[in-house]
């Protein structure tokens, strides 16, 4: 974008891609992606960007506030995502965790050596809705959301070639006619070659339970893996991802 004679710098424009991509964001996420040097650099970049209309800040429950990008930051930043239009404390739980996990592996990555990056699902949700009226994208969002990942991983091998991981975050258990619906899809995609491996993250026994029971009868069910939450993330250990590196207990990049 152009900036002369605006009121946007090149770091607002890297605040606002960020927020757009993922969504919803907390303060604290901002400061993990950024690394300012005191909190108040970026408190004083959100509340700038507040008051100029570009972003939402919204207390969903007492001790969690949120920020979201309007249409006008999209459009400015020329964004290709769709924009929440409100936001509440049950969809937010699963954005920031999603958040919060792209966030931990890209400092895991990093810190590794290994490229990584990601497309999140508002920008997956964005191609597939097309540019129609309302109903239009509805109906397209309706009839493909089973094929929309939460998010998609692209981690390098060691060979110079690219696995392409299809990243679920299950924190409640579905129908079991629901998984074997999307189980069948994923048979496809991945005998197609169109993804080489689907990560579900979870935090409860009973959904990694269902997910190895229902992959089991499939050809490519050896390449559909359950992972748990990051510790570091469920319990906010972040200082243990920044300063020093962690693992989850799984590599996470080779499953083939």
């Amino acid at each position: 974008m152009l900036y002369k004679y605006s009121t946007l710098q090149p770091k607002d424009v890297e605040y606002l891609t960020f927020i757009l991509r993922n969504g919803i964001v907390t303060h604290k996420q901002v400061m993990l992606k950024f690394q300012e040097n005191h909190v108040n650099q970026a408190y004083r970049r959100l509340q700038k960007l507040t008051n100029q209309g570009y972003l939402v800040n919204k207390r969903i429950a007492s001790r969690l506030g949120v920020y979201y990008a309007t249409t006008e930051a999209r459009q400015q930043v020329e964004a290709e995502v769709t924009v929440p239009k409100s936001v509440s404390l049950n969809t937010a739980q699963h954005t920031l965790l999603l958040t919060d996990l792209l966030l931990f592996y890209e400092y895991q990555f990093k810190q590794k050596g290994i490229p990584f990056s990601y497309h999140t699902e508002r920008e997956l949700r964005y191609r597939i809705v097309g540019q129609g009226s309302n109903q239009e994208k509805l109906r397209n969002y309706n009839n493909r959301r089973d094929r929309i990942p939460d998010a998609l991983f692209f981690v390098k091998r060691s060979d110079d070639t690219v696995n392409r991981i299809w990243i679920e975050l299950e924190l409640t258990k579905k129908e079991n006619k629901r998984y074997r619906d999307k189980f069948r899809m994923f048979e496809e995609v991945l005998s197609e070659g169109e993804y080489d491996n689907v990560f579900y993250f979870t935090h409860t026994g009973h959904i990694r339970n269902t997910i190895n029971r229902m992959s089991s009868d499939l050809t490519n069910g050896h390449r559909i893996l359950v992972k748990d939450i990051p510790d570091a993330i469920l319990n906010d250990k972040w200082e243990e991802v920044t300063n020093v590196g962690t693992s989850d207990g799984e590599s996470g990049t080779t499953a083939k």
